[in-house]
């Protein structure tokens, strides 16, 4: 969930708001190491868009990032997926997002209480 520092963060680098709660993505990587910012982290708006996020975020950073240990590297190049299975990929992250409490809400993506 985004923090204070992370709105702040978000403000400079992107085009559109991230609020303080809101439930993003980010390189576990970058963030142990400088911290997760620009293409290393994501907020996607509602559940729907979870899927598009990660593919942004797999194609925009994981392909190039710095912090990524080349035996993880070496697994995701192994773990190249079939283009069509990209609507079954869209529904099960749909359904695992619900299944684990999260809910749209007009500032973004929250955990569920």
């Amino acid at each position: 969930c985004a923090t204070t520092e992370d709105v702040e963060t978000a403000r400079s680098d992107r085009k559109y708001p991230v609020f303080e709660g809101q439930v993003g993505i980010r390189c576990v990587h970058c963030a142990l190491c400088k911290g997760a910012k620009g293409a290393a982290v994501a907020y996607p708006f509602s559940i729907s868009g979870i899927y598009e996020s990660v593919r942004e975020f797999q194609r925009l950073h994981l392909d190039g990032c710095g912090n990524l240990p080349s035996s993880v590297r070496s697994k995701l190049a192994g773990l190249k997926g079939a283009s069509s299975l990209s609507s079954v990929l869209r529904k099960y992250y749909v359904l695992a997002a619900r299944a684990l409490g999260l809910k749209d809400t007009r500032d973004g993506i929250r955990p569920g209480s």
